[in-house]
């Protein structure tokens, strides 16, 4: 608060004794110092966060990848794992050839009406 015989107030205009307005652009200057560097430390906290999350992240997946390549080590030498996996792919074209036949047998179905 400013004391009233400070300023003069006009008709479109403030008017002020010497000096006064230094004093209220100091006072500015330093409520915005305070404003920026408060603005400053939130933007800091988000970004650093922002980046924390990622590291654990970024951790989180490296410690998945470890116990699958853990895991492929010990089943790449089991018989029953190489067999599973060559007869995986056969499994699958067996699969397709009786969707086509069952799409085929639909298809005769409808032509047939």
């Amino acid at each position: 608060q400013m004391d009233p015989n400070e300023y003069k107030l006009g008709t479109t205009k403030v008017f002020f004794k010497a000096g006064v307005l230094g004093g209220l652009e100091d006072m500015r200057d330093e409520r915005l110092s305070v404003i920026i560097s408060l603005f400053q430390a939130h933007i800091r906290g988000y970004l650093m966060r922002r980046q924390y999350k990622k590291l654990q992240d970024q951790r989180v997946g490296l410690s998945v990848i470890q116990r699958n390549i853990r895991k492929w080590m010990v089943l790449k030498n089991w018989q029953w794992w190489k067999l599973y996996t060559k007869v995986k792919p056969l499994l699958n074209i067996a699969r397709a050839e009786d969707e086509m036949n069952k799409i085929k047998e639909d298809y005769e179905k409808m032509k047939d009406d």
